[in-house]
Formats: structure tokens, C-alpha cells, sequence
């Protein structure tokens, strides 16, 4: 299982943030999941309002991704917590 898991990492380096950028270009780092999962576009049953919310609320959440500490220990639930999300809503 390990030598999956170090293929799952990311450590950033002068390519990440090219022209400027003030984050990684490779969108890293990725949102966590308690679990493997497919995630798909938001479908048409939501309105274009909710739609609208849920892009906003994504933004703002990998806000908090990006100023996460580098090494730092948190759980899904903690950042979950942090970003003020029901799982739920974080999978959406």
C-alpha cells in the first residue's frame, strides 16, 4: 500500500507557480475525501442559483486548501469544520 500512497503526493516546485501565479497551476492541493470517489458535474435538476452558490462556496474552499500549512495535521471533519460545510455540500 505504501508505494500507492507515494503517488499520491504533490510536492511543489518552480513549475507549479509560473507567470506569477499565486497558486499551483497543477491544482494541487486536491480537495481530501474520506473515500475514493467519482465526482460529476453539478446536473440539471439544481437551478442556476444553487449552481451559482456551490461554484462560490468550491472557490472559497480551495482558498482555505491553498493556506493550509504545508505538513500540517488536519481530518476531514476539522476541515470540514473550518470551511463550514456539511459533507454533503462538500461533495457537491
Amino acid at each position: 500500500m505504501s508505494d500507492l500512497v507515494v503517488r499520491q503526493l504533490h510536492i511543489h516546485s518552480k513549475t507549479c507557480k509560473k507567470r506569477g501565479q499565486k497558486v499551483c497551476r497543477f491544482n494541487f492541493p486536491q480537495p481530501p475525501m474520506r473515500n475514493t470517489a467519482i465526482l460529476y458535474p453539478l446536473g440539471d435538476e439544481l437551478s442556476a442559483n444553487k449552481k451559482e452558490k456551490y461554484k462560490e462556496k468550491f472557490k472559497k474552499l480551495n482558498e482555505k486548501l491553498n493556506n493550509v500549512t504545508d505538513g500540517e495535521d488536519m481530518s476531514l471533519d476539522d476541515f470540514l469544520e473550518r470551511s463550514e460545510l456539511s459533507e454533503k455540500e462538500y461533495n457537491l
